[in-house]
């Protein structure tokens, strides 16, 4: 009974020292939104964008052929998701999410691999860098084609757009 008591006794303890520590606990800041992507609409990724790449990573639709291209460099991904004709696998490289959709189909396939990011900007900027859009839906929608490549800019919220880039077949 007495071991009982000066454990109890023993952590009450613990429990005070630690609630009358002097050091505050520090608040983690978080990241603004245009901290959080990693990606940045600038002349170099139009351009990387316009040959099918994304910069700084190892998604270039010239090249990429199988996943196991990709996995090569990066590994295997943080999360598959499996949607029967479609393969999503979700890859988290610097706080940005990054998704890489397989079709798998055999019949009807319009394109092979298409990868999609993030990047915080706003509709002027990507009218600015991108020029006018072959198509656009709803002003929420940007799409445009080059060299074979289609690149779609989609309105996630006030100034963050998913990009979606994909070759066709």
């Amino acid at each position: 009974m007495k071991l009982a008591k000066f454990i109890v006794l023993l952590c009450l303890t613990n429990l005070l020292l630690g609630a009358c520590s002097s050091k505050p606990m520090e608040k983690k800041e978080e990241p603004s939104s245009s901290k959080k992507s990693g990606f940045v609409l600038n002349n170099k990724m139009v351009d990387g964008l316009k040959q099918g790449k994304i910069l700084d990573t190892p998604l270039d639709l010239s090249k990429v052929s199988t996943m196991a291209d990709i996995e090569k460099v990066w590994g295997k991904p943080d999360e598959a998701i499996d949607h029967q004709d479609l393969q999503d696998y979700i890859y988290i490289k610097n706080g940005q999410r990054i998704m890489i959709t397989e079709n798998i189909e055999e019949e009807q396939v319009q394109y092979k691999f298409s990868f999609s990011i993030s990047i915080a900007t706003t509709r002027d900027e990507i009218l600015k860098k991108m020029g006018k859009p072959k198509d656009v839906h709803a002003k929420t929608i940007l799409q445009y084609t080059y060299n074979g490549y289609k690149i779609q800019f989609e309105k996630n919220d006030k100034n963050n757009w998913l990009v979606y880039l994909a070759r066709s077949i």
